[in-house]
């Protein structure tokens, strides 16, 4: 038989419940920052599509004039 301190705590000390606190705080600043991320990524993507866009309609400009420029030389 143990004899003492055998009872169990209830009650979290203040230092648990400061790391728990901000163990909260970590996890909600990870979801936004996955939220950020997430846009970022999708808005990127989207100006990527846009500039590749525009890349490709000048490249095919390019070749029709100098399509239609052969035959002059």
């Amino acid at each position: 038989e143990r004899v003492g301190n055998s009872s169990k705590r209830v009650l979290p000390t203040t230092s648990e419940v400061e790391v728990s606190h901000e163990s909260f705080e970590l996890k909600q600043a990870r979801t936004r920052d996955k939220e950020h991320l997430s846009k970022l990524k999708k808005s990127t993507e989207s100006n990527m599509k846009k500039y590749l866009k525009s890349h490709v309609l000048t490249m095919k400009e390019e070749m029709v004039l100098v399509n239609n420029m052969l035959p002059l030389i």
